[in-house]
């Protein structure tokens, strides 16, 4: 007998391991399906080597994979750079100044997440206005405006009655769990959040509703700022 035939007997085959189900989600554009049989073995010099197959993700959802990467660097990068001194609603209310809080939503790290929720390379600065007591922040990606903007009240309470009178003008009144501590959507692309003195809205409602390879809603969309926005407010208190 051979010294390679006395090997390969010795030595066992590799373990194939068989693709979970569910592994890339169970659509029908996986690459590589749990009920097809394991791969083929070809032989080479008497010893069992398994055929390379090819595991490829549907490019839609990589491109989901990816932004999600990005969303949670960006949203790291906001949550070590936020450090400021807690001031009282009545104090940023009588100052008649944005508070730092409220011009996050202009801040880089919204700034990038706008970039990569739209799966975007670059978005222009955005432009913003202080009035009123009501700091906007407007982006302008290629498919259309998308507004945030925050409103400053004297008091938490009268945060939650605006809340409350702006949701129902805009017939937001979807409840969105954990955005802020209390927070409203419509369909439309309109999100709607307190937390203590300042209320959150986020208008997508100028964009298509069929956003990327994601094919993604733009409520959807709303929701990934609002999240994004109340991660960089987390601490403030």
């Amino acid at each position: 007998m051979s010294d390679v035939a006395v090997a390969n007997r010795r030595s066992p085959g590799p373990t194939l391991t068989p693709v979970p189900p569910g592994l890339w989600g169970g659509g029908e554009d996986d690459a590589v399906s749990a009920q097809e049989p394991a791969p083929r073995l070809a032989t080479t010099v008497g010893l069992a080597v398994p055929r390379r197959r090819s595991l490829q993700v549907p490019a839609t959802r990589r491109a989901i994979l990816v932004r999600l990467i990005a969303v949670s660097l960006i949203l790291a990068g906001c949550a070590a750079s936020r450090a400021s001194a807690p001031t009282s609603a009545a104090a940023e209310y009588a100052s008649n100044t944005p508070p730092a809080a409220a011009q996050m939503v202009c801040s880089d790290e919204i700034r990038g997440l706008v970039t990569g929720a739209l799966a975007l390379d670059s978005v222009p600065a955005p432009q913003s206005t202080w009035a009123d007591h009501v700091y906007t922040c407007t982006y302008q990606p290629p498919a259309g405006p998308l507004v945030l903007a925050v409103t400053v009240a004297p008091t938490n309470t009268a945060a939650g009655d605006q809340l409350e009178r702006v949701r129902a003008q805009l017939g937001a009144t979807e409840p969105e769990p954990g955005l802020g501590q209390r927070a409203y959507g419509a369909p439309n692309g309109t999100i709607l959040a307190v937390k203590d003195n300042m209320m959150l809205s986020i208008d997508a409602t100028a964009l298509p509703d069929d956003l990327g390879l994601a094919h993604e809603r733009r409520i959807d969309l709303a929701r990934i700022l609002a999240a994004g926005v109340f991660n960089c407010w987390i601490g403030r208190d």
